[in-house]
């Protein structure tokens, strides 16, 4: 065999050698791939439930496709600590109009102490309690009744969740605006606060989110705060976080949300709105006033701010 001949033969084999690592590699992605896809879809299984009044809102006409059409979500945090996790009350209501146009989204966080009227069961109350006393069928309803929109999709998240995919994410930055401390509920731990920028464990943006004794704007303030804090959420899941961290998130969600969303829906809200971060995030607020009544602590939402967050909510979701 001549040199050349031997050459050519190596060149040949190390030609082979090279494909043979490339196709080994893209199988193990293709499996890993697979493997957390397989696991996304079945988590989203697993937390899906029905609402029973159908797949769309009272009032829409029919179902709308989340990648064309401005849709809107919302978002329940439980409080089920007194309870041992049954028939908790919503601690944190939170509104999304999303549109696929712009790629905006709008939040809009309704006061726990919103003096309202309960959809279904005939009484003025919290809106929180609607939650605990009828499920999200009747949050939603109520939503609905006081804001003139349709609520397309919901989720809960249980606020062991929260605490839990805040340490998968590696903490959330935020800018404390004073200094104070609060206590974490579940634990009775005590965390304490400095004003300026800090990042967050998860029982510490727990402690952050649901603190309002010490704020001297009340349920406003800790409305802020939560707007904070899921914005800095929003910035801190990274494409390669989530990839690194996904079957631990994925446990998380599986075991303490649910949710409307169907398979399909997901994929059409990450395919959607995947590059969006805390900049395409509006906040809205319902300003109003702290009253009594029968001695009971609520809050009056402003009639003529209740009309220009309606508005605002309706044009972003393009409802004349």
């Amino acid at each position: 065999m001549t040199k050349n001949s031997r050459a050519v033969r190596r060149k040949k084999l190390n030609k082979k050698r090279i494909l043979k690592y490339v196709l080994s590699f893209c199988l193990v992605i293709i499996l890993i791939g697979s493997f957390y896809a397989y696991r996304l879809l079945s988590t989203i299984q697993n937390t899906h439930s029905e609402l029973e009044r159908g797949d769309y809102s009272k009032l829409r006409t029919e179902n709308v496709s989340l990648m064309k059409e401005p849709i809107s979500i919302a978002l329940f945090g439980i409080e089920d600590y007194s309870s041992g996790g049954a028939n908790g009350r919503t601690d944190t209501i939170i509104i999304l109009t999303l549109n696929p146009n712009d790629k905006t989204i709008k939040m809009l966080s309704i006061p726990r102490d919103s003096y309202v009227e309960i959809a279904g069961h005939g009484t003025y109350d919290k809106i929180n309690h609607a939650f605990a006393f009828g499920g999200a069928d009747m949050a939603i309803n109520t939503i609905e009744n006081l804001l003139d929109i349709p609520i397309d999709y919901y989720s809960t998240i249980n606020f062991e969740a929260f605490v839990q995919i805040v340490d998968e994410l590696g903490g959330v930055t935020v800018d404390v605006p004073f200094n104070f401390s609060e206590t974490v509920a579940g634990t009775g731990e005590r965390v304490y606060f400095a004003e300026g920028i800090d990042t967050l464990t998860g029982d510490e943006a727990l402690a952050y989110v649901r603190m309002r004794r010490y704020d001297p704007r009340g349920d406003l303030g800790r409305i802020d705060r939560q707007k904070q804090v899921i914005s800095a959420a929003v910035d801190a899941a990274s494409p390669q976080k989530l990839l690194l961290e996904m079957d631990d998130i994925l446990s998380h969600i599986g075991d303490n949300v649910t949710t409307s969303l169907k398979t399909n829906n997901m994929i059409s809200l990450l395919r959607t709105y995947s590059g969006v971060n805390s900049s395409n995030i509006e906040s809205v607020s319902l300003a109003g006033t702290d009253t009594r009544i029968d001695g009971v602590y609520y809050y009056e939402i402003d009639p003529v701010s209740l009309e220009e967050v309606v508005a605002e909510l309706k044009a972003h979701l393009e409802i004349d």
